[in-house]
């Protein structure tokens, strides 16, 4: 397992949060990629087999990291329901983009841009679900990971 990953279920576990799940197989990685026709990069396969999101607990700046199972693309998590009637004017704005977190339950979404391709860089987005599209916040997963790590105020 990648040093970067080990730090973070480190980090998680000095703020509390105990009960992160065991990483995820390598049968769930595939059931996603084939489900979505995309291939994981190396660095978040390596991480969804390290840290299998954060089990819906929150870290201290109310960041929540979502499982496998969880990840969708963008379009089809920014959806009205039955709770929620709000029309979200951006849900197409990212095309090929997938939430892998939120923050604040859900006041913004991260979603990382996924391929065919194995060696993309995978771009992470801010999801606003408002008029503006949310911005790009780095050029790959790993990137957002380690400032995350360094400092999550850096990802918000």
């Amino acid at each position: 397992m990648n040093l970067i990953w080990n730090k973070i279920v480190t980090f998680w576990h000095q703020f509390g949060m105990e009960k992160i799940p065991p990483g995820a197989t390598d049968e769930c990685i595939e059931d996603f990629e084939l489900r979505y026709q995309v291939k994981l990069p190396p660095d978040l396969r390596d991480y969804f087999k390290a840290a299998n999101g954060t089990g819906g607990l929150w870290d201290q700046n109310f960041n929540c990291f979502w499982s496998i199972e969880e990840v969708k693309p963008v379009h089809l998590e920014l959806v009205p329901n039955s709770i929620n009637q709000y029309h979200y004017p951006d849900q197409f704005s990212y095309p090929n983009c997938f939430v892998f977190a939120d923050h604040c339950i859900s006041c913004w979404l991260y979603a990382v841009r996924l391929t065919e391709d194995p060696l993309q860089m995978a771009p992470v987005y801010r999801v606003t679900g408002d008029t503006t599209p949310g911005e790009k916040l780095s050029e790959s997963f790993l990137d957002f990971m380690q400032r995350y790590l360094e400092n999550p105020d850096l990802i918000l």
